[in-house]
């Protein structure tokens, strides 16, 4: 299976499960290798937030994601102001979607599975429009609509074909508006001081590890302006990088022989903004 990014040849990087993951020769992109579309179905059921990450999606976003969803907030203030229209695609239960509109926006949320919604009014996560549709097929409900801005979170690692994932993501944006876009991503420094594959690389949910290239190209082969990349957003500045970084370098070589073949230490979030 060619790169689904910029179809150069791939080589291999790990098995994992059944999975034959491979990294692009040309932009470094690392990809699992889907030949059969079943295993992808029923991944996101009904239980599915109940159990994220074994704790629960209400205690998960406590834990891990609202001090992360204020900061990201705080960053869209910088391009959009309060009161414009916002797309939130992948939105998930709506915690994301809900601080939007507490921030004075208007907000509509896009989530494939109809659990999300079920699971928002459970917990009382509230904001002006929840969908759970199909947005990328002609008869979207949502077709003639433009935002100001258009927002997808940890989503584009879960998508088979993501620049045409971007694709999407574009057609709902005004002229000149912006799409944000985070994901995990590597690159060559950090593999080759954290033994194992990538801590973003789950399948059959993350089907993807970007680079910073490949994630750059996402958007420009869909003739989108990068505005600006945060390589690490999921770090508080250069000492919380030191010592993180210092701290994973001892684990690694105190398990380098342990690991060779496991899940990675190095968990790397990049943000990417873009412009239409």
């Amino acid at each position: 299976m060619k790169c689904p990014v910029c179809n150069s040849k791939g080589s291999d990087y790990q098995n994992i499960d059944q999975y034959n993951c491979l990294i692009c020769n040309e932009c470094s992109h690392i990809y699992v290798d889907i030949q059969n579309a079943e295993l992808l179905k029923g991944l996101y059921d009904y239980d599915f937030y109940d159990k994220y990450m074994q704790v629960g999606y209400d205690q998960a976003y406590r834990l891990h994601f609202k001090e992360d969803f204020r900061k990201k907030v705080r960053l869209l203030k910088k391009y959009v102001k309060p009161g414009s229209s916002l797309l939130e695609i992948g939105c998930g239960p709506g915690y994301f979607s809900n601080l939007l509109q507490q921030a004075g926006y208007s907000v509509t949320g896009v989530e494939l599975n109809s659990a999300c919604k079920t699971y928002a009014k459970k917990h009382g996560i509230a904001f002006d429009n929840f969908i759970c549709e199909d947005i990328s097929v002609k008869d979207s409900p949502l077709n003639n609509i433009k935002y100001d801005a258009v927002i997808s979170w940890a989503t584009i690692e879960h998508i088979a074909k993501p620049i045409e994932f971007m694709s999407t993501l574009k057609r709902y944006a005004k002229k000149d508006g912006y799409i944000f876009i985070d994901t995990g991503i590597t690159n060559n420094i950090i593999r080759g001081v954290d033994s194992g594959y990538s801590k973003w690389l789950q399948p059959p949910h993350h089907l993807h590890v970007f680079s910073v290239d490949s994630l750059v190209r996402v958007g420009v082969l869909n003739k989108l302006s990068p505005v600006v990349f945060y390589k690490w957003f999921n770090s508080n500045g250069l000492i919380d990088k030191v010592i993180r970084l210092s701290k994973i370098f001892v684990r690694v070589v105190l398990n380098l022989a342990l690991h060779k073949k496991k899940e990675g230490f190095i968990a790397v979030v990049g943000l990417i903004i873009f412009r239409k």
